[in-house]
């Protein structure tokens, strides 16, 4: 896919092959792109076949009677608001033939239409046409009442498209539901970061850690990955100790550039060269030209540049080049580490001046790396390890949890803070009933308190239904003390 449409297309693409694969319809030959023909043409080639079609295959299959049901007595499904046509026609075949058949779900949680999720829909229909008996299971054993009776409030606006259901907070009465305005997403991280301080406990500082959390006491959502480098900016320049469901600012493109860089003073990778000469702005035919002559050496850029007139008209940017190269090596070498991450961190950011929302947040990102390699401790190529393998998973204990929404959904947390709860947001672009399930998957992870942050002038239509129970609706900065800290 990647190799036939724009990077930036790919992931709507990705929502297309789930709408098209999870479908009993034949596939229509004049109603797919290009790199769905190519991507079953390989599958035809490799003489193998992925679980969208092993499942359909199969569907279709039992339906014509070419292939044994499941040799059950009962049939069990979970997640039942999750299913797709598929898995619903499969349970189905299986109900009319006698089995006995069990759906468990929550309509309220269906968050996967782009999978073609069939959800209330779904669950009506298999009640009416097996005239199923329906069982109401409303007891909540997670969260406090002030939590559940705000996630409610909000959810009864989906009514005719939900299921009605009186929930029983089993946890008894309480629970801490605020609305938070915050200027900007980056100062919200910061109040939400500020926080925490109640809750952290100091640890032996290990440059990147200096204070954790309980287990599963706190966790920060958001409906977009970006926002969660935000957030992680603000954890790792605050020294907590975090996990992320996916993704990390460890393995963006700043830390890749600024750990390239530096890399490269220690060990000479010719990559090195490459990145710093884009970074300088030189175009593709000088920096080819350049790598041939210096055979890909920065060493060699900084201690035997020669006359560089023969590059004109970029001889000058390639001096500067080489000159920036130089008293990085020399702050290295004199064990100036943390100079030398600012000043290599200062050289990165020209790929980043063009004055962008994206580049904004890029350049965030690259000042909390930056701030994560100087608070390390050991020479640099220890810090690189580190850094490096800070962006695998780590273990969740006593860390921070950061999650999209989605992700999140079937995990709970004593804290949660919802980052972004902005209209455009959260509600998106999606059928509005969806973007409100998916706001009421978010809300319900909470067992303690809740907090919904939003930026001030921007708070979603949401917070209105959700109205009064939600309390202790301000504007919040973070304390002096954990962001001098």
């Amino acid at each position: 896919m990647a190799a036939r449409v724009p990077a930036s297309d790919v992931a709507a693409q990705c929502v297309e092959f789930e709408r098209i694969k999870c479908s009993l319809d034949d596939y229509d030959p004049s109603n797919l792109p290009d790199w769905f023909d190519a991507y079953q043409a390989e599958l035809d080639t490799l003489g193998a076949i992925d679980l969208f079609d092993a499942m359909r295959d199969t569907v279709r299959r039992m339906a014509a009677g070419t292939l044994p049901l499941l040799d059950a007595t009962h049939l069990l499904v979970d997640e039942v608001q999750d299913n797709d046509e598929i898995q619903y026609a499969l349970a189905d075949i299986h109900a009319s033939a006698g089995i006995v058949t069990t759906m468990v779900g929550d309509d309220d949680q269906a968050i996967y239409e782009w999978r073609r999720a069939k959800g209330f829909a779904g669950m009506e229909a298999f009640t009416r046409k097996h005239h199923a008996k329906m069982v109401m299971l409303g007891d909540n054993f997670r969260s406090l009442r002030g939590i559940v009776d705000a996630a409610n409030t909000l959810i009864t606006h989906n009514a005719g498209f939900r299921i009605p259901k009186t929930f029983l907070p089993r946890r008894g009465s309480g629970g801490s539901v605020a609305v938070v305005s915050c200027s900007s997403l980056a100062s919200g991280s910061s109040t939400v970061v500020a926080g925490l301080e109640p809750l952290l406990s100091a640890v032996a500082d290990t440059g990147l850690v200096r204070y954790q959390v309980p287990t599963g006491s706190v966790a920060i959502l958001a409906r977009n990955n970006y926002m969660l480098d935000e957030a992680e900016s603000a954890l790792l320049e605050g020294g907590v100790k975090y996990i992320r469901s996916s993704g990390s600012i460890w393995t963006s493109e700043p830390a890749e550039l600024l750990m390239t860089v530096l890399a490269t003073m220690v060990t000479d990778d010719p990559r090195g060269l490459d990145v710093a000469l884009q970074l300088g702005g030189l175009p593709e035919n000088i920096i080819s030209k350049v790598n041939a002559e210096f055979r890909g050496r920065v060493g060699d850029l900084i201690e035997r540049p020669g006359d560089l007139d023969r590059f004109a008209p970029y001889a000058q940017p390639l001096q500067d080049i080489s000159k920036r190269l130089m008293t990085l090596r020399d702050k290295l070498q004199a064990r100036q580490f943390g100079s030398s991450i600012g000043s290599a961190a200062a050289f990165v950011r020209n790929a980043y001046a063009e004055n962008t929302l994206a580049n904004a947040r890029k350049a965030g990102i690259l000042r909390a790396v930056a701030s994560g390699l100087i608070a390390m401790r050991g020479p640099l190529v220890a810090r690189l390890k580190e850094a490096r393998s800070s962006g695998e998973q780590q273990s969740p204990d006593n860390s921070v949890v950061l999650s999209t929404f989605h992700a999140s959904k079937g995990q709970e947390y004593r804290n949660v803070f919802l980052l972004g709860v902005d209209q455009d947001i959260i509600p998106g672009r999606t059928e509005i009933r969806a973007e409100r399930r998916l706001l009421y998957v978010a809300m319900t992870r909470a067992q303690d308190r809740l907090v919904l942050m939003h930026t001030s002038g921007k708070g979603s239509s949401f917070l209105k239904e959700i109205g009064e129970v939600a309390q202790g609706a301000s504007s919040a900065s973070p304390s002096p003390r954990r962001a001098a800290a």
